[in-house]
C-alpha cells in the first residue's frame, strides 16, 4: 500500500509541476525549497491535492510554508524582491503522510 501511495503522489507532483525533471523526488524533498513551488502555485497545488487525495486541509496553514503567500506583505513582495518567510518545510513525506492518515495539518508537520 505505501509503494502505491508514494507512486500515486509522484505521479500527481509531476503532472502538476512537470519543471523538476533533474530532482531526484524522496520523502525529505521539500515543495518550496527544492521544487520552487510557492505563491499562487502552492495553493493551487495544496487545493488539487486535497481534492485528488480526499485530504482535509482544515487544519493547514498554507503561509506557514511557501515563501511570497502571506497576504499582509502582498504589496511588498511586489515592489521589493523579498519573500514572506516560511516557518517549516513542506515534504513530499508530509504529503504521503497527508494521503495515508486524510489529513494534512500543521500539528503532524515537523
Amino acid at each position: 500500500m505505501e509503494n502505491n501511495t508514494w507512486n500515486k503522489l509522484i505521479s500527481f507532483i509531476n503532472e502538476f509541476w512537470p519543471f523538476n525533471n533533474n530532482i531526484e523526488l524522496k520523502k525529505s524533498t521539500a515543495l518550496c525549497k527544492d521544487l520552487g513551488i510557492g505563491g499562487d502555485d502552492a495553493d493551487e497545488l495544496i487545493y488539487e491535492f486535497s481534492k485528488k487525495f480526499n485530504i482535509n486541509i482544515d487544519d493547514f496553514t498554507i503561509s506557514k510554508y511557501f515563501e511570497g503567500y502571506s497576504e499582509s506583505v502582498f504589496l511588498t513582495n511586489i515592489f521589493s524582491n523579498k519573500k514572506s518567510p516560511k516557518e517549516k518545510e513542506l515534504t513530499l513525506g508530509d504529503l504521503e503522510e497527508a494521503i495515508q492518515s486524510g489529513r494534512l495539518e500543521d500539528s503532524s508537520i515537523n
